[in-house]
C-alpha cells in the first residue's frame, strides 16, 4: 500500500536519527488510544531525502505486537478503511491493487495500480514491497494517473513485545502538481497515515 503524500523538507527535527535524510516531522502526540505520558513509546520520525525530494521514509517505535500491524498491512483490499487519503484499494487479477488516493483539497483524485510483494524477515517481522503494476488499469475522467509509486513496509518486533516500523516511499503525483503544493501535504499527510494505522492496529481484530 503506498501512503501517497508528497515530500517536503524541513529543518532538523529530534527523535530517531535517520542518517543521511532530513526530517521532517516527529511524531509524538494525539495519536488514538494512546496512553497519556508514554509519548518515547508511540513517537515516528519522518524524514526526506535531500537528494531525491520525491522520497521520505517514516521509523516509528510503537507499543502494539508488530504481529498486529502486519496483520493490518497485509490486507491490503480493506486499507482504505484505515487510510483516510486511500479511497479505494480493490484486488483484480494477477495480485494487482488498483489504489485511488483522494489528496482533496479540490485536488484531482490519483489512481495507480499496484503489485505488492510479501516476505517474511528472518526475526518474524514483514517486509511488503509494492511498485506499479506493468499493466494499469484505465484511468477515468475526473482522475489522474500516478507518475511513481514505489517503496516498502518494513515491521520488526522491537525486542519489549512492541513494533518498529520502517516505512519507504518514492511517489510522483502526476497531473503537474505544484511543488509548493505538494510539499504542504507531507509532514501532516504521513503524520495522519502513521496515526490511522496504529490506531487500527490497536483495535482488535474482526472475525
Amino acid at each position: 500500500m503506498a501512503v501517497a503524500y508528497l515530500s517536503m523538507r524541513a529543518p532538523l527535527g529530534e527523535g530517531m536519527p535517520i542518517r543521511g535524510w532530513r526530517v521532517s516531522a516527529v511524531i509524538l502526540a494525539g495519536l488514538a488510544g494512546a496512553a497519556a505520558g508514554h509519548a518515547e513509546d508511540r513517537g515516528c520520525v519522518v524524514a526526506a531525502d535531500p537528494r531525491a525530494p520525491s522520497a521520505v521514509r517514516a521509523e516509528c517505535r510503537w507499543p502494539v505486537a508488530h504481529q498486529r500491524v502486519a496483520q493490518v498491512l497485509r490486507n491490503q483490499a480493506g486499507i482504505a478503511s484505515v487510510l483516510s487519503l486511500v479511497s479505494e484499494s480493490r484486488p483484480l487479477s494477477g495480485g494487482r491493487f488498483l489504489q485511488v488516493h483522494a489528496v482533496g483539497w479540490g485536488i484531482a483524485d490519483r489512481q495507480i495500480t499496484l503489485r505488492f510483494v510479501e516476505r517474511t524477515l528472518e526475526d518474524g517481522g514483514l517486509h511488503l514491497d509494492f511498485r506499479p503494476a506493468g499493466t494499469q488499469e484505465p484511468v477515468p475522467p475526473g482522475r489522474v494517473q500516478v507518475e511513481a509509486d514505489e517503496g516498502s513496509w518494513q515491521v520488526r518486533p522491537d525486542g519489549r513485545g512492541g513494533t518498529h516500523l520502517r516505512y519507504e516511499l518514492r511517489y510522483e503525483a502526476g497531473g503537474g502538481l505544484k511543488p509548493w503544493m505538494a510539499r504542504r501535504f507531507q509532514s501532516s499527510g504521513v503524520a495522519k497515515a502513521m496515526a490511522e494505522l496504529l490506531a487500527a492496529a490497536r483495535r482488535p481484530p474482526g472475525p
